[in-house]
């Protein structure tokens, strides 16, 4: 079951909350699509000559990417935290963890013939090896013990840099993700002409960070959806949160709860 977010009548303007294909993002070799985040009133009223956008990838591919590094990231601070004690008590060269330089079984067990080592070692070591193979870590997903907790924190949007998006039409791909980090841009010129639709070889690669492929020239970047309010405006607070935190002294006496009580 969706929300119904989206503008269902034909989108004639330009606005804070258009949803665009043709965008770019950081570590994707594709187009993909932008979510125009640049203050509706700026817009109409000619106030900027740039509009900036959020980068929005499909779930799947997003997981690939970056649910996998995650689990990459997570996973080598975990096995290095098993095998960096042994290493130390052993006396190993901690060059061994360099997983350029993996070893073989054979070699490993030459290497380590007459030291008694633990008996998770060889097998910690060569996980941890492979945990630098992202294709190795995508295969691990249904191992991996905080999958179900990074879903959960996508889906309830306590993920920082990550917030979880429905799909706008009937196409096979159910959900996307807007990449709350990434800010991008385009000349108004150009987003303005996303309304009705622009060639990929009509855009000025100098000036706007759009999706460049020999390939797509014929294709066209225009904009697919336009999500309402509240619901936009509650995307541009998660990307706020993303940037501005401020911290400021705890009060200093620890019983303060029940000085209050007794007042």
């Amino acid at each position: 079951m969706h929300r119904n977010i989206y503008q269902e009548t034909k989108i004639t303007e330009l606005q804070q909350g258009c949803l665009f294909w043709g965008a770019i993002a950081d570590g994707y070799d594709k187009p993909v699509w932008g979510l125009i985040i640049t203050p509706r009133c700026d817009i109409a009223q000619n106030k900027v000559i740039t509009v900036h956008y959020l980068p929005v990838t499909k779930f799947t591919d997003w997981k690939d990417i970056h649910l996998a590094a995650m689990l990459q990231q997570d996973c080598i601070k975990k096995k290095l935290n098993t095998l960096k004690p042994v290493f130390d008590s052993k006396k190993i060269s901690e060059s061994l963890l360099d997983f350029k330089y993996r070893l073989s079984d054979e070699d490993l067990k030459t290497m380590f013939e007459g030291k008694k080592m633990p008996p998770n070692f060889f097998n910690d070591l060569r996980e941890y090896w492979s945990y630098h193979d992202i294709q190795y870590c995508r295969d691990s997903f249904s191992s991996w013990k905080n999958y179900s907790n990074r879903i959960s924190e996508l889906v309830e949007g306590k993920m920082e840099r990550f917030l979880l998006l429905e799909h706008w039409n009937d196409d096979l791909e159910r959900y996307y993700v807007i990449h709350l980090t990434e800010i991008k841009h385009l000349q108004i010129t150009t987003a303005h002409a996303l309304i009705r639709g622009i060639k990929s070889n009509m855009v000025n690669e100098e000036d706007d960070l759009m999706y460049k492929n020999e390939g797509l020239k014929s294709q066209e970047y225009r904009v697919v959806a336009q999500i309402t309010s509240p619901y936009i405006e509650y995307v541009c607070q998660k990307f706020a949160n993303a940037f501005f935190r401020i911290g400021i002294e705890d009060w200093p006496n620890g019983h303060l709860s029940k000085d209050l009580q007794s007042l």
